[in-house]
């Protein structure tokens, strides 16, 4: 659990708070090295990744501008597009007579069709082995 909410602090920070965590941080040290030796593509894309303006007010009341990584945002809209125009759709067609509600990257169904879990997971994992 540890080790995933480092690499999630380093995959969503902007370049200037990245390079501060990494200064301070053995740890991420080791995450930003595994990354860029191993998928220095990957590496390349999330490090100058596009950043966004936020405004709040510090403690004096002052308004302080903040740049934050769109990585988050970006994540955000591709799995909702994905949940909404594919997997959704594609499970209502497919068991019409469950009715499936959606969380955020949850997708639940009533304790009565519990019998049909392991068919619809693997439903969903076929459909999203299509997805391009």
């Amino acid at each position: 659990i540890k080790l995933k909410s480092l690499v999630m602090k380093w995959l969503f920070s902007n370049l200037q708070d990245r390079r501060l965590i990494i200064a301070s941080s053995i740890d991420m040290q080791y995450i930003d090295l595994y990354f860029k030796n191993k998928f220095p593509l990957f590496y390349s894309k999330i490090i100058f990744y596009k950043t966004r303006s936020f405004y709040s007010l510090n403690d004096e009341k002052n308004i302080v501008k903040t740049e934050k990584s769109d990585l988050p945002y970006s994540c955000f809209e591709y799995e909702s597009n994905i949940m909404f125009t594919k997997i959704l759709p594609g499970l209502n067609e497919k068991f019409d007579e469950v009715p499936f509600i959606s969380l955020h990257d949850a997708i639940f169904i009533p304790e009565r069709f519990k019998t049909m879990k392991k068919r619809i997971k693997t439903y969903i994992i076929s459909m999203m082995n299509e997805i391009e």
